[in-house]
């Protein structure tokens, strides 16, 4: 196998990942009658974005400094507040308690 042949399957694995990850998490919260919350939220744009990200890479569209500075932005708008949603979260359950 060729490197092209193996990167054109990597591609379409990844590119595969977009609508089977939004179906996945779509059947997910209708079957369990549920919104799309925070997490869900961003579990769709790691869904959608990470595959699209290595793609452009692999095709060459983007430069390495690129790819690391969209990785970090990607990892900063997940871990950012985590411990805040958290935190907000148990409170309510709380304060719903007393």
């Amino acid at each position: 196998m060729d490197q092209s042949s193996a990167r054109f399957w990597i591609e379409v694995i990844l590119a595969a990942t977009v609508p089977v990850g939004i179906s996945l998490i779509m059947i997910h919260r209708i079957k369990r009658e549920m919104g799309l919350g925070v997490r869900s939220i961003q579990f769709l744009a790691i869904v959608v974005l990470l595959p699209m990200i290595f793609i452009l890479a692999l095709e060459g569209i983007l430069a390495g400094s690129a790819v690391g500075a969209l990785f970090g932005a990607l990892i900063g708008y997940l871990f950012t507040n985590i411990g805040k949603y958290d935190e907000a979260k148990g409170r309510g359950a709380r304060e719903g308690s007393d």
